[in-house]
């Protein structure tokens, strides 16, 4: 995980706009979502999707206000096959590649498929969402499939967070470089590898079986719009793209790019960079 910011960028930016999450993929993993605080405080609104009906159902269970969590499986709509794995997170629309994963430590037992289930799923722009601006995806190599299946809530997004393959756990699935040629053609650039991780190549190992040396093999990617086509946003879309740099990633060197473009919008008498500036120097 990045490291984030000290302060919210709401203290300096309270009219900011409600900013609405989309999660993709809404398992509790154990490490809190990079908006959750912003959600608590009422900037933000997340609706979650998870496939699994059980933990849909622990999320909705444990749901504080500005969380709604729906129990569908997003893809492209229609009938499909999902892959249960003996290690449930790793479950996915994509059959594991297990004769892969044997060339790895700790890895092919996880990949092994317990069962087959046939579901229904969902296309992420048949679902009347409101305009989502951070949208997280997290669903075992299915992420391109979502995000093809959902160019309608990509047009108004700032930010996208999505799981990454760098090689190929899953039979046919889509890698990294299909996800990042995907989103450039759609005005998109890579901004930030949040995380990282793969695994040791048998038979090496270290004192931690599951820890890579070299090899890397997944990892969160987050997108953002490219600063190249900021006059393409509006003033209230600036702001959230702001606040979203700052208090999810802690990018501050965006962060200040955001709030300069801001100044020139709002005329004299703005000086949010100088205000910003006072605020960082001891966190850079």
């Amino acid at each position: 995980m990045v490291d984030v910011a000290a302060f919210s960028l709401t203290e300096l930016l309270p009219d900011t706009p409600t900013i609405q999450v989309v999660n993709v993929g809404a398992a509790d993993t154990g490490t809190p979502e990079p908006y959750e605080a912003l959600v608590d405080k009422g900037y933000a609104r997340v609706i979650g999707f998870e496939a699994n009906p059980e933990e849909c159902a622990k999320l909705t269970a444990a749901a504080q206000p500005g969380r709604t969590f729906l129990p569908y499986a997003l893809g492209a709509g229609g009938p499909a096959l999902f892959y249960e794995t003996m290690f449930g997170p790793s479950s996915s629309l994509f059959e594991p590649d297990v004769a892969f994963a044997e060339h790895f430590q700790g890895l092919a037992d996880l990949h092994k498929v317990r069962r087959v289930h046939n579901l229904e799923t969902r296309r992420l722009d048949d679902l009347g969402l409101p305009p989502a601006d951070y949208l997280k995806i997290d669903v075992q190599g299915a992420e391109l499939i979502v995000m093809q299946n959902g160019e309608r809530t990509l047009a108004s997004c700032l930010v996208i967070d999505t799981e990454v393959e760098f090689v190929p756990l899953y039979k046919d699935q889509p890698l990294y470089g299909d996800i990042d040629a995907y989103l450039r053609g759609r005005g998109f650039l890579l901004h930030t590898l949040p995380l990282i991780a793969g695994r040791c190549f048998k038979p090496f190992m270290q004192n931690d079986p599951y820890a890579a040396l070299r090899q890397l093999m997944w990892g969160d990617a987050a997108f953002v719009r490219d600063i190249r086509r900021l006059g393409e946003l509006s003033t209230p879309q600036l702001m959230k793209f702001a606040v979203m740099a700052h208090d999810f990633y802690g990018s501050y060197d965006l962060c200040l790019r955001l709030m300069i473009e801001l100044d020139g919008r709002i005329g004299a008498g703005s000086d949010l960079e100088g205000q910003y500036l006072e605020r960082i120097p001891a966190e850079t």
